[in-house]
């Protein structure tokens, strides 16, 4: 099954976390198969910030490590992105990234991007990482009118499991109305563990419909 047409993207904020405590990577696994077990249980990640054109032997890592419907988020910051967002040159960045095709999902810009970002990329949201993204739950608040959602969820601490369990009927709401949410977590020691407890509730409502 192609995960991202659930239209529900739940993953974590890059996938090394020293101080987990889910339990989620054994203790005698190599770091480097990591990421190829983080995307068998979640096909949305927030790939590290880049602070600098991204180096191929990371986005070919990317590529080759990741299952056919990942859907990666990558954040360009410092000054380089802004100077791309401003209007640089995009072109030695879409070069960097055409291994990843299809599984690059959404670029986070420091600011708004400039109007060549979707000729670039046009199958892929475009997010002003200064505005767009969520830092709260917004369970019973106001959305933004559109369909896409991108959450940035940092805590503090671990997120008790039954407002994961409402969040998770939340999403699906949306997703009933065509609406795309992505949602990654990124507290240091719970963020594997709100993120895999967020997509069993979500698979479970799936599975039952």
């Amino acid at each position: 099954m192609d995960r991202r047409q659930t239209r529900i993207h739940i993953g974590t904020r890059g996938w090394h976390y020293p101080h987990d405590v889910s339990g989620f990577f054994p203790e005698d696994l190599p770091p480097d198969w990591r990421l190829e077990l983080y995307t068998t249980q979640f096909h949305a990640l927030e790939l590290p910030p880049q602070w600098a054109l991204p180096d191929s032997e990371d986005v070919a890592q990317w590529e080759a490590e990741t299952l056919e419907d990942a859907a990666l988020a990558l954040p360009l910051v410092g000054d380089w992105g802004q100077h791309l967002a401003a209007g640089g040159d995009l072109r030695p960045l879409a070069k960097a990234l055409a291994p990843l095709e299809d599984k690059l999902a959404v670029v986070l810009w420091p600011q708004t991007p400039s109007t060549q970002a979707e000729d670039f990329w046009p199958g892929v949201y475009h997010v002003d990482s200064a505005t767009g993204p969520l830092t709260e739950l917004p369970i019973g608040t106001p959305e933004p009118q559109g369909g896409f959602l991108y959450w940035r969820l940092e805590g503090p601490g671990r997120y008790h499991p039954e407002t994961l369990e409402t969040f998770a009927s939340h999403l699906l709401q949306r997703a009933a109305k065509g609406c795309e949410s992505f949602v990654f977590f990124g507290e240091p020691s719970y963020a594997l563990l709100d993120a895999g407890i967020l997509q069993e509730a979500v698979d479970r409502h799936l599975a039952a419909s």
